[in-house]
């Protein structure tokens, strides 16, 4: 199987700022990885013409699932959920 390439690419742009290393690059790029992935979930929600509202109601059924929330802390490591 494959690595995805951009997850790393993000990784090592995290790395070259500076203070941010070790395990602070991993829960940082969780985040990033987070926010994109909300940010894209907007965006095809407005894009499938629907209304703002329901762009919003769509990101928040996605914070809501059990899978998604440890993106956000760097915490999916370590989870233990099953994850479909």
């Amino acid at each position: 199987a494959a690595l995805p390439p951009v997850w790393f690419w993000l990784l090592r742009l995290l790395n070259t700022l500076p203070y941010v290393d070790g395990p602070v690059v991993y829960a940082a790029g969780a985040a990033c990885a987070a926010v994109l992935t909300l940010l894209a979930t907007w965006f095809l929600a407005l894009s499938a013409g629907y209304g703002r509202r329901t762009a919003f109601a769509s990101g928040l059924a996605l914070l809501s699932c059990l899978a998604f929330p440890p993106w956000l802390t760097g915490w999916a490591r370590n989870c233990s959920l099953p994850v479909c």
